[in-house]
């Protein structure tokens, strides 16, 4: 839980006692992820959920290993589907914020990813990005990875056929959750605190508007005392640890659960399909094969139910033009016995109903109008 403190922090309760509804139906207090499974790149080790049941595996384990550990987990843990979040670590990752030149829309993302180059140490066609705009301006913020380092293990995913619902730094997971956790209305800063690390995140409900990690507390601390606004009140999160090196101006929130427990609920999140506008690498050529991919369960379940729905027409045609062919032969049946019965010693001629029609109408001949009959 996430709660007010002084700068040496004790963990609380939420804000305001106000808790994320949503949460509820997502994760429960066991941190059990439904619908699929995370797995995380760590510095020291790769790490595996599915549902409550976890996996270490080290940090040079094959793409195939992870894949065959994440599938085996899937078969043994009852109901869980073989859908996965796949978390990188920080230092895989590239951030950026900036204003956008006036020539370049945001909302083209290839001129954006080229723009990237003058950020990034990649070529554009080396990454794979994704980013947010800033609301009310031209200042975006950017993520990317470098594509041929996590290719590999895309692809063993893949050809086990598990579903990547999204592909997202760790730390993003974190912020995800810390956001449906709190309710400031408001950006917040987000420290997340351990013994090799530091890292610095601005967090709004679009997504991460300013993030930089740091390899111990000390240059945390250089770093906020050169960029810290003195006017900026908001408030802070802190995750890790109960002290943090810097004094923020607004109120300092601490909270009790991990950053890895953080980051399976934010994984929970993206399972059900409320990742939002978030950065996702799941894109370009980190994307699935199949362009239908994100539509591909419902379209299968469509393609079932049509050929369900043709099978019970054409049975209920079939069934009904056997009918009327039994009627039919019911009927010819009775037609013949009844001919035979009055007139005896005759053939059944093949076109009886002209036959009967004619006797009839000798019948009526020769027994003149009908209106003169008494």
């Amino acid at each position: 839980m996430i709660g007010s403190a002084s700068p040496s922090i004790e963990p609380d309760d939420f804000s305001d006692g106000q808790v994320a509804d949503t949460d509820q139906d997502i994760v429960s207090d066991k941190l059990s992820i439904d619908g699929g499974g995370l797995i995380w790149q760590t510095e020291s080790s790769w790490q595996i959920q599915v549902g409550r049941e976890t996996l270490t595996l080290p940090p040079d384990a094959s793409p195939q290993l992870i894949s065959e550990r994440f599938t085996e987990l899937c078969a043994t843990v009852a109901g869980a589907d073989k859908r996965c979040v796949l978390a990188l670590s920080s230092n895989e990752c590239f951030f950026a914020d900036f204003d956008l030149p006036e020539s370049i829309d945001s909302r083209d993302r290839t001129a954006i990813k080229f723009e990237l180059e003058r950020h990034f140490p990649l070529d554009a066609e080396s990454m794979v990005s994704d980013y947010v705009v800033q609301a009310g301006s031209k200042r975006i913020s950017a993520v990317a990875i470098e594509t041929d380092r996590h290719r590999a293990i895309v692809n063993a995913l893949e050809d086990a056929d598990v579903d990547i619902v999204s592909i997202v730094p760790f730390s993003m997971l974190v912020a995800r959750a810390a956001l449906r956790r709190v309710n400031f209305g408001a950006p917040f800063q987000l420290f997340l605190l351990s013994r090799e690390s530091a890292e610095s995140l601005r967090v709004d409900e679009d997504g991460i508007y300013h993030w930089r990690r740091f390899y111990d507390a000390d240059a945390l601390r250089r770093h906020f005392t050169i960029t810290a606004d003195p006017n900026d009140m908001s408030p802070s999160v802190v995750v890790g640890q109960n002290r943090l090196p810097v004094q923020p101006n607004g109120e300092i929130h601490g909270c009790d659960r991990s950053a890895e427990q953080l980051a399976i609920q934010g994984a929970a999140i993206g399972l059900a399909g409320r990742w939002g506008r978030w950065p996702n690498f799941r894109i370009d050529d980190l994307a699935p094969a199949d362009p239908l991919y994100a539509v591909a369960k419902p379209l299968r379940m469509l393609s079932i139910a049509a050929t369900v729905c043709f099978l019970i027409v054409a049975g209920a045609a079939w069934y009904r033009s056997e009918r009327i062919v039994e009627k039919s032969d019911s009927v010819r049946d009775a037609q013949r016995s009844h001919f035979k019965a009055t007139f005896p010693g005759r053939r059944v001629p093949v076109m009886l109903l002209r036959t009967v029609r004619s006797e009839h109408q000798k019948t009526l001949g020769s027994r003149g109008r009908g209106d003169s009959i008494q």
